[in-house]
């Protein structure tokens, strides 16, 4: 069966089952917020929230948002100490894996406000929260910024000499 169009065509009166058995994930989303595929598999999504008091359009547009493909999940390819492997790396690290970050952290970003208006009765911590979000945002941009204008263009350099680096570059 394939799963995204299994994806696609998911109502809340399917059952658990009919969810959960074309994609594992699905099962693993499920259980990491507190809901045992198991106890429920004959149950319709629908009666499953409505026993624990949840919302099941939004649960399924989760699962469904989850679920969705992006070249943030893609496995990494395996990395050997090969001069061209640093390059290729390099453009992996500006091109795909730093994009991510920050469209994940625009996610979270983006999502925040909802999260503390559901839940922020029951964790308390999350009323707290913006500031430190601010703060790890500001951190993490300084990071990429040296890895994109200092770390990577040193590396790609390195790589192309047969030289160790000179001791006043890195001290630079």
């Amino acid at each position: 069966m394939d799963s995204e169009k299994t994806l696609s065509t998911l109502t809340p009166e399917d059952t658990i089952n009919r969810i959960v058995s074309p994609d594992q994930n699905a099962g693993k989303l499920l259980s990491s917020i507190g809901m045992k595929p198991e106890q429920f598999r004959d149950q319709t999504l629908r009666s499953a929230c409505q026993q624990l008091q949840w919302n099941e359009e939004g649960l399924l547009s989760w699962i469904k948002k989850q679920r969705v493909e992006t070249e943030c999940n893609e496995p990494e390819p395996e990395v050997t100490e090969n001069e061209d492997d640093i390059i290729a790396l390099s453009n992996r690290i500006l091109g795909v894996i730093q994009p991510c970050i920050r469209r994940r952290l625009s996610e979270i970003a983006r999502d925040l406000p909802r999260v503390q208006l559901v839940h922020g009765n029951q964790y308390t911590q999350l009323k707290n929260i913006e500031r430190h979000l601010k703060r790890l945002d500001e951190t993490i941009d300084r990071y990429l910024l040296l890895e994109k204008n200092t770390l990577i263009p040193l590396a790609k350099e390195l790589s192309q000499q047969d030289q160790s680096i000179q001791y006043g570059k890195a001290k630079n």
